[in-house]
């Protein structure tokens, strides 16, 4: 009985963090679906994924490209690659897709999300 107590419990808890996790993406200004568990099952995708961005700057002004790289930093942007062509330079970026719920283990999420259509 103490087991299924503290099923519930973890459960409870999980649920609640969701629930803040969801609040706090709409309170954000992100899209978000109306439906908790929606949102929460389009979040689980976007865990372990990247977003890539190519730039292509001056190299002849240095003041210039190394604001812009430190601007794309501050937004998490990082450099994985550069090209150079002629007096440009190209550089290619990655950065993690934002979830809110990566850092519920994956087994709890998936027992509480609803399945099928409902």
């Amino acid at each position: 009985m103490a087991w299924s107590k503290a099923c519930t419990l973890k459960k409870k808890v999980t649920e609640e963090t969701v629930r803040e996790l969801y609040q706090r993406a709409r309170d954000s200004g992100e899209t978000v679906s109306e439906n908790m568990w929606e949102w929460a099952k389009d979040d689980v995708t976007k865990v372990g994924a990247w977003e890539y961005r190519i730039v292509e700057l001056d190299a002849t002004d240095l003041v210039f490209m190394e604001a812009e790289l430190n601007r794309l930093g501050s937004a998490r942007w990082e450099c994985i690659w550069i090209e150079t062509l002629g007096t440009k330079k190209r550089f290619f970026m990655k950065k993690a897709r934002r979830s809110y719920l990566k850092h519920i283990p994956a087994g709890d999420l998936l027992k509480m999300i609803p399945k099928g259509d409902g």
